[in-house]
């Protein structure tokens, strides 16, 4: 149970980066008289701390029913931090990782739940004397992203797969993608970045025929630095990308490609996906 029993005790939120997040809190004040019910609803953008709960009137005892935590950013990840301050002191009680439309949320008798862009409920596994700390995870491409660069072998992002990742813990990751070609002749480059890593190694495959393909195994981010020169067909062509990475800051892993002719489409297409898991 979170409760607030004084005129100096506040609920707050940190945020590591400037997003929308949308707060909403549900509460019940209890008095001698008996209970009300409220809530208190708070829009945030910036990186700050930011009260999503005021202190009680006196003589109150301000009961926190429900909470929900919402990034409605399309592209930004949001490390979240719950504090309970009393008269200037913070205590923390929760810390997450949000990625866009992720959620946040607590609930009386119940505790913290983190939820994926899906809506469903992430858990957790936690079994041997090894456990990972989470489950595996899923990002799915929601729509093509193409990319004919005017300049050959310029990488872009495939926008809207990635996930969110936290300095110094461990991930298994695997892309899958489904991609067209303007022409046979026109090859592409997959590779991952955006993020500084400690450590990353990893395979990135892509087809150069229907038994044919190139194989790059890479221990650093926009590895290879080069494309392919042949796609096997112009439609439905396959491209894997996958390893394991130990971040240095908190961030994401972004998914990358390349053209390997000028002003000549690679199109990652929709339904594409990404599974992540952290390790440790």
């Amino acid at each position: 149970m979170i409760s607030l029993t004084a005129t100096n005790h506040i609920l707050e939120i940190n945020t590591s980066a400037a997003s929308d997040i949308d707060v909403l809190v549900s509460f019940v004040d209890h008095t001698s008289t008996g209970g009300t019910l409220g809530d208190q609803q708070t829009l945030i953008t910036t990186a700050t701390n930011t009260t999503i709960l005021s202190a009680p009137a006196s003589s109150t005892q301000r009961q926190v029913k429900m909470v929900s935590i919402y990034n409605t950013s399309t592209s930004t990840t949001n490390t979240i931090i719950v504090k309970k301050d009393i008269g200037g002191t913070e205590y923390e009680i929760f810390r997450g990782i949000l990625a866009p439309f992720e959620r946040i949320e607590y609930n009386d008798g119940q505790g913290w739940e983190s939820f994926a862009n899906s809506g469903a409920k992430k858990a957790s596994l936690n079994q041997g004397t090894s456990p990972t700390s989470s489950s595996l995870q899923t990002v799915v491409l929601t729509s093509d992203v193409v990319n004919n660069n005017a300049t050959a072998n310029t990488l872009q992002d495939v926008t809207g797969l990635f996930f969110p990742v936290t300095n110094g813990k461990t991930y298994y990751f695997k892309f899958f993608i489904s991609y067209d070609a303007a022409a046979t002749t026109t090859g592409s480059r997959w590779t991952v970045g955006e993020v500084t890593t400690t450590r990353i190694s990893y395979i990135s495959q892509y087809s150069l025929s229907t038994t044919t393909q190139t194989t790059n195994y890479a221990n650093a981010v926009d590895l290879p630095a080069a494309a392919n020169g042949t796609s096997y067909s112009t439609t439905g062509n396959s491209a894997v990308v996958e390893g394991i990475v130990v971040p240095s800051v908190d961030g994401n892993l972004q998914l990358k490609f390349a053209s390997e002719v000028a002003s000549s489409a690679i199109t990652a297409k929709a339904g594409s996906v990404c599974y992540y898991q952290e390790l440790a």
